[in-house]
């Protein structure tokens, strides 16, 4: 039976507040010196912060080497939850000022690398416009990508096409964009203005990896007109997959832009589902912070406006 003398007091953590900010310097620079100016304090005092933290903690943190610094495994460990709960208290400290003023603040947005030609840029340029305060920080990658930092927080909201449905995420539907068929000119369809993708279907196909949601909505549109398309070429960036339609190398399956390739022409696609739908996204549990509601609902009440681009319908289907 163990006694209840014999039960060891765990450290309070609100006696170890004070020191935290100077491990947190040290083991990010791990170098006494740096992280000591970086502070403002002398060397000496982060030094002996240091110790005075160890000895609370009972384990060795560093292994000194001089005025340099090594983490030890249990000093890892420690330092991963002492950098959570500063950006916990960063974060926390951002949305306070914010609910004083909604009207100043920082967005993290985040959208596919395929609108970033003309659609966003519009929508940031008329949210600028209206709140010149509020700081947008925008993000591009692929559909699992900006998932991923929706979920850990890493963006506060994000267009993903198709929205995805998940118990997790709202969602509201800002935009249905018809697709375009890309052919280099001189190609035998060049001059017609709408193209079935079964004329193409013996052809080599230029596209975005697997791993893009587009690529599986282009695999879904081919396969119903009866093929399955023979990528050659993959690239993450969408002008570059212009390029090499342009050069002959192969058609595309493509959103619309605005701007024009000389060597490419764009082919209204007849085929009843050609088109994406393209939401904006956040979860569902988290309270928004007031600069992210403001440029949350900017998006929404115009989404008649954001779908003006090329290829754009109105937000009911278009089918």
């Amino acid at each position: 039976m163990t006694h209840e003398s014999e039960i060891e007091t765990p450290v309070d953590a609100t006696t170890l507040m004070p020191k935290l900010a100077q491990f947190a310097a040290v083991a990010a620079s791990e170098h006494m010196t740096n992280a000591a100016a970086a502070l403002g304090v002398p060397q000496s005092t982060v030094s002996r912060s240091l110790a005075r933290l160890e000895a609370e903690l009972g384990t060795q943190l560093f292994v000194r080497q001089g005025r340099s610094v090594r983490l030890t495994p249990a000093g890892r460990t420690f330092a991963h939850h002492v950098s959570r709960a500063i950006d916990e208290i960063t974060v926390g400290i951002a949305q306070t000022l914010d609910t004083v003023d909604p009207g100043r603040g920082r967005v993290a947005f985040g959208f596919p690398l395929t609108m970033g030609g003309d659609t966003v840029p519009r929508v940031v340029r008329d949210f600028h416009r209206h709140h010149p305060r509020v700081l947008l920080d925008l993000t591009q990658g692929s559909g699992e990508d900006l998932l991923d930092a929706l979920r850990h927080n890493r963006i506060d909201l994000t267009l993903l096409t198709p929205p995805p449905a998940a118990p997790e995420i709202e969602s509201v539907t800002v935009q249905y964009q018809y697709l375009r068929l890309l052919v280099p000119r001189g190609h035998r369809l060049a001059e017609q203005r709408r193209v079935r993708l079964s004329e193409v279907c013996d052809e080599p196909f230029v596209g975005f990896p697997d791993s893009y949601w587009i690529s599986a909505i282009v695999r879904g549109l081919c396969e119903r007109a009866g093929f399955s398309p023979q990528t050659v070429f993959r690239s993450r960036e969408s002008e570059t997959i212009r390029g090499l339609v342009s050069t002959g190398l192969g058609v595309a399956v493509m959103p619309p832009t605005a701007a024009r390739w000389p060597g490419v022409a764009e082919l209204e696609l007849v085929d009843a589902d050609a088109y994406r739908e393209i939401g904006l996204v956040w979860l569902r549990d988290r309270t928004l912070p007031p600069p992210v509601a403001l440029f949350r609902d900017f998006i929404v009440s115009r989404r008649h406006q954001f779908a003006g681009g090329p290829g754009a319908t109105s937000v009911v289907s278009p089918r």
